[in-house]
């Protein structure tokens, strides 16, 4: 068997898309954008897709009080085999994939990679956020600005692992009239689920000062900022 052959594919393939809308007038500036992107590998079954987007907005209600938004998300989707099957790539030929009626072989000391690839197990992983930013701020005086922010950040994952055995029989046994034997010693059906989940809440407020007198400038800065994660 060649085994770079038989598991490598020849190129991998990328996608990548982005659409940008801008635009306003003079009291609202606004920008919009979405984006795509999927990879896959040189191998089979791996897949990874990215999806964005993202909502500006400035707001001018008057000289002296304006608000300002950003809003956007990310979902990220990656679908991954039981096993990255590149270690076996380098096996001497004499150790089979298949057995040449076309039945799965163990390879090298069970260790079957094509076979434990297309068992049907697999690894899988999606990723989901959607975070904010909204601001106001006054103009009370020409020089003096107070500005009030908040942002909440919501983070959510999950990881599904199926794991099956894939088994084998020997090449003198067409029949399958022996016990079989499991590529990589996997002998039992398995499945993992994981979940976690992360908000986060940021407050922030700012005082700015800033005054010109002839050459010297006079600016001063203070702020607050609470930070909240659950």
């Amino acid at each position: 068997t060649d085994w770079n052959k038989l598991l490598i594919k020849n190129q991998a393939t990328g996608v990548r898309h982005n659409v940008n809308v801008s635009g306003g007038s003079e009291k609202v500036k606004t920008n919009f954008s979405l984006g795509y992107e999927n990879q896959d590998a040189l191998y089979a079954l791996r897949e990874w897709t990215r999806y964005t987007g993202r909502l500006n907005n400035d707001i001018k209600i008057n000289k002296r009080i304006g608000v300002t938004s950003d809003v956007a998300f990310r979902i990220v989707e990656s679908d991954n085999p039981i096993i990255d099957p590149t270690g076996n790539i380098t096996n001497a030929p004499i150790y089979n994939a298949f057995h040449q009626d076309g039945r799965l072989a163990g390879g090298r000391n069970n260790g079957n990679s094509y076979g434990r690839l297309h068992s049907g197990s697999f690894s899988n992983s999606n990723s989901y956020n959607l975070s904010a930013k909204i601001g106001v701020y006054v103009k009370p005086i020409n020089d003096l600005k107070i500005t009030l922010n908040f942002a909440p950040n919501f983070s959510f994952s999950e990881t599904k692992t199926w794991s099956k055995p894939q088994p084998y029989w020997a090449f003198d046994d067409p029949n399958q009239v022996q016990a079989p034997q499991m590529i990589f010693q996997v002998l039992e059906a398995s499945l993992g689920e994981s979940r976690s989940n992360t908000n986060t809440f940021t407050k922030q407020a700012f005082i700015n000062y800033d005054k010109v007198f002839g050459d010297h400038t006079i600016g001063l800065v203070a702020g607050y900022e609470d930070f909240t994660s659950k």
